[in-house]
This record gives C-alpha cells, sequence and structure tokens, in this order.
C-alpha cells in the first residue's frame, strides 16, 4: 500500500467530526499536503483533498530565463533591456496562478472560509483536478447551454463557480460570479466582466456553462 492512501484513511475521522460539527471556519481541515517534489521555480504538491489526490503547483521564485529567451528569438548574443526583464517577470507573476487557482481564491474569501492553498503563486496542474474538487466538495446546481456563442437567456445564482465546458465537456475556462464575472486569462492579471459574452468571445468553443456551489451535496455535512 501507498504511503499516501494511510495518510487519506486517518484523514477521514478528523475531517468528518469538524465538518459535521458545523464549526467550519477554514479550508484547511478539508485536504492535507501528502509530499512535495522540487521544480524549476517552486514545488509541485501533491495534496489529498476530501477522498481524491490533485496536484498543484506553487511558485517560490521567479527567474529571467536568460537561455529560454535566447534561444526563442535564435540569438545567443541577446541581453535584455531593464523594459523586458521587467514585462518578462511581470508575465511570470501572472501565470503562477490560473484561472481555477483563481476562481477558488475569489469563492472560499466570499464565503468566509480561510485559504492558504488558492492564490497569486499556485495553479492547478490539470483540469480533472479542478473536477475532483467540485465533485468531492461542491453539487452542481445548474448547466446551461452556449449557442454560437452565446448564452441565451443564462441566469446565474451571485456567489458561484462558473465552469465553461466545451463539447467534450472538458473545462475551458473557470469564473467566480457575484454579478460580476470574474477570472483570470492566461498569463494576463485577473479581471471582472460585466457581460458573459466578454469570456465566450476568448473561450468560443464553451457549449455549456455549469454553475456550482460549495457543500451543497445532498448528502453532505458540509455547512
Amino acid at each position: 500500500m501507498r504511503p499516501y492512501k494511510l495518510i487519506v484513511v486517518c484523514l477521514l475521522l478528523p475531517l468528518t467530526k469538524t465538518i459535521g460539527q458545523g464549526k467550519l471556519t477554514s479550508i484547511r481541515p478539508i485536504y492535507q499536503v501528502i509530499d512535495s517534489v522540487k521544480d524549476v521555480d517552486g514545488y509541485i504538491l501533491r495534496i489529498s483533498w476530501m477522498d481524491t489526490i490533485i496536484e498543484i503547483k506553487r511558485t517560490t521564485k521567479i527567474k529571467y530565463n536568460l537561455e529560454f529567451e535566447r534561444k526563442f528569438r535564435k540569438d545567443d548574443s541577446y541581453l535584455p533591456t531593464p523594459k523586458d526583464t521587467l514585462q518578462n517577470t511581470e508575465m511570470l507573476r501572472f501565470f503562477a496562478q490560473n484561472c481555477a487557482s483563481y476562481a477558488f481564491e475569489r469563492y472560499f474569501a466570499s464565503v468566509g472560509l480561510e485559504n492558504n492553498l488558492f492564490n497569486k503563486w499556485t495553479t492547478l496542474m490539470k483540469s480533472s483536478d479542478m473536477d475532483k474538487i467540485l465533485f468531492n466538495s461542491f453539487e452542481k446546481i445548474s448547466s446551461q447551454p452556449i449557442r454560437n456563442k452565446r448564452c441565451k437567456n443564462c441566469s446565474f445564482t451571485v456567489g458561484s463557480i462558473l465552469v465553461f465546458r466545451n463539447k467534450g465537456n472538458m473545462p475551458v475556462h473557470i469564473a467566480y460570479y457575484d454579478g460580476k464575472f470574474h477570472s483570470k486569462y492566461g498569463g494576463w492579471g485577473p479581471k471582472s466582466d460585466e457581460n458573459i459574452s466578454t469570456i465566450l468571445k476568448s473561450y468560443w468553443d464553451s457549449k455549456t456553462v455549469d454553475e456550482y456551489k460549495f457543500g451543497q451535496k445532498k448528502n453532505s455535512t458540509i455547512p
């Protein structure tokens, strides 16, 4: 038996007790870091989230990669200007958090749950990891179709997670909704959109928008 399986079992009793008592003020009881692997600019964290395993990248340093930039430009003599270095550093900083991490960060802040896992330095490694989180601790409360890049008559609940999915039901984008659509677009900073059409222009292959709320499963003891 692999070590992380033992850790998951050990977590179940204290987790159920804490959540069942309705005293959840942080997401900390929901997950446990099993192990970590050093990466070029940080660590890959292997995490037990309730009864599943996910991976999150945590960036701990931003460093200008001169070797990469020279290969990219096909110029071995290239030297960056101060402006180039600043722009590159800013881009790397924005890439340190993806749309899933940002949406969860906004969501947990909105419901008053302390969160030190999803922030500007973390990225969910796979879209399937995002779905694992949603399946195990969220409830899907609606699924609305997108046709011709339009979500006609769409209506969403304030304070929800919205997942945009393609025809294969794979997530292509995720946002937090509080009357506005809050999300991150790749290496750009967070932004707020008044209208869903702005998102659909960028994620044109979206076919449905699924809406989720935390801890709303019928058989869940999460308050």
